[in-house]
């Protein structure tokens, strides 16, 4: 039980007052003064006025006494402000901003966390349409975007990816008694690198810059779906009628062409397994044509910039029109074997000039290296050799920074809307080892190898602290960053996606 203590003063002179003592129950049904929503959410629950709590849908004029005073613009994150409704006073990644955020829990932010403020309008990342569907309202529809390194250490990765995208698939598919909506898309991790064009590789300005379906400055797609077609569509008709059985396998319906209207260049077909109608621009099985899609080659830029790409590819890309859609949960994806370098200079980075190829200048060799040593930040020098301890992204400079990245998504969609992850090199405890390679020059040691015969994956600092910012700790760490090398677990990390997905649509 608990109690808030009211004192009155009644009665005549002054010097002969009483003192009454008023008892608040929680639990009496009534949201008595000295309770509210965090002490005693059963009295005073969320998104109802006179909770203490100024809420989404609630301000000044409908609800003055929870909204008293709340002004956006006045320096201070009060009631229903959130940095959606009001980043000037409402930062992100800061406790009392009003939405619960990836790294946040309830012991360490209660304002934030209690349980996830459902009923504040922003749909978290832990929340979804079954525990919160007034934030997290139900969609049939996933935009998944497969951001996959191209460059010429990735044949084995990228084999064992097609092997294992199949099973995403499938677990969409065997778990959802509608299947999704599905936009699946796929872009390189080539953007070049800046005006140059004198490394193997990279001999393409901007590269395939971030447009679906591009591999190699050429159109990849045709070979996976139907001609002209950048991404693949496997969606369910609209407007007609369809007979389910009660195993959730399809009979009869009425269903025409007429009825892909909506998705241009689909075709109507039966699913080879359900017999359900679908609209599709493509032929044979779905998961093959994703699993096609995922084949970029070996023949990209080295210097690998992920974040940079599947920004460019979800940015009003025209060549990538009507992949991304307003509803939809989106799904990101990352397969490197190297972090990011999304380069804010590239001609500065990148600059190839034969003085700034040595040990000895302000860039170092012009090697992927400068990625880490402009991109990273750790306890000491980067080019130092041997074991460095608490490294982190890099303020931007050369390299953009990560801010760049969880602002531009939580732009498109708010956190419970994003599902991310990676298969990239594994990074934990802030550590990252420097090595010298071949040729004496310094190099990140890589965190794992498939075997000893190939180089291995180097530790993806920048990736991984963007994942955190839509993952929890405990997904974090048990699957959302799955080594790249360790090919095994390909299959549940698919397995896994497919699952998240599944918890933030709307099921049978």
């Amino acid at each position: 039980m608990r109690w808030a203590v009211l004192f009155l003063l009644v009665g005549g002179c002054v010097g002969e007052q009483q003192v009454a003592q008023v008892q608040a129950v929680c639990g009496d049904g009534v949201c008595e003064p000295g309770e509210g929503t965090l002490v005693c959410p059963e009295d005073c629950p969320y998104a109802v006025c006179g909770n203490g709590m100024c809420e989404y849908d609630e301000d000044a004029q409908n609800c003055s006494g929870d909204c008293a005073g709340q002004v956006c613009g006045d320096g201070r994150c009060e009631g229903n402000e959130t940095p959606y409704s009001c980043l000037y006073d409402c930062a992100w990644a800061s406790c009392g901003n009003g939405v619960c955020e990836a790294m946040e829990s309830e012991g360490q932010c209660l304002r934030d966390c209690v349980p996830m403020r459902c009923g504040n309008g922003v749909c978290e990342y832990e929340e979804d349409m079954e525990n919160c569907p007034g934030d997290c309202p139900s969609t049939q529809s996933v935009d998944v975007l497969l951001v996959v390194d191209d460059s010429e250490s990735m044949e084995t990765y990228q084999k064992a990816l097609a092997q294992a995208l199949p099973n995403m698939y499938r677990a969409l598919q065997g778990t959802v008694g509608v299947e999704p909506n599905l936009h699946l898309g796929v872009v390189t991790t080539d953007l070049g690198m800046g005006s140059y064009t004198v490394v193997s590789g990279c001999r393409r300005v901007g590269g395939d810059g971030g447009r679906l379906g591009v591999v190699g400055g050429a159109d990849h797609a045709s070979g996976c779906l139907a001609a002209g077609a950048h991404y693949m569509i496997d969606t369910a008709p609209v407007g007609c009628s369809v007979l389910y059985h009660s195993d959730r396998s399809c009979g009869a319906n009425d269903c025409d062409q007429d009825n892909c209207s909506g998705e241009p260049g689909t075709v109507l077909v039966p699913d080879s397994v359900s017999g359900c109608p679908r609209c599709r621009n493509f032929t044979g099985g779905a998961s093959e044509a994703f699993a096609c899609l995922s084949q970029v080659g070996i023949d990209g830029c080295g210097f690998e910039q992920p974040l940079e790409a599947a920004r460019k590819a979800l940015d009003d890309n025209p060549y990538n029109q009507g992949f991304l859609r307003d509803d939809s949960i989106l799904v990101l994806l990352f397969v490197t074997d190297e972090d990011d370098c999304s380069a804010a200079q590239p001609d500065v980075l990148f600059n190839p000039d034969p003085s700034l190829d040595s040990a000895d200048s302000t860039l170092g060799f012009l090697t992927s290296f400068r990625c880490f040593e402009f991109g990273v930040t750790c306890d000491q020098d980067a080019r130092a050799v041997g074991p460095h301890q608490g490294c982190v992204s890099a303020q931007p400079d050369l390299l953009f920074g990560i801010e760049r990245y969880d602002s531009f998504l939580r732009s498109l969609r708010q956190p419970g809307r994003i599902v991310a992850a990676a298969l990239t090199g594994p990074f934990a405890d802030g550590e990252v080892d420097v090595e010298l390679d071949g040729q004496q020059r310094p190099a990140v040691a890589p965190t794992c190898r498939p075997d000893q015969s190939q180089l291995g994956a180097a530790p993806a600092v920048r990736i991984r602290a963007l994942v955190a910012e839509f993952s929890a700790p405990h997904d974090l760490s048990s699957w959302a960053m799955t080594s790249v090398c360790d090919q095994d677990r390909y299959a549940s990390f698919m397995e896994k996606i497919g699952a998240e997905v599944i918890g933030k649509m709307e099921v049978w």
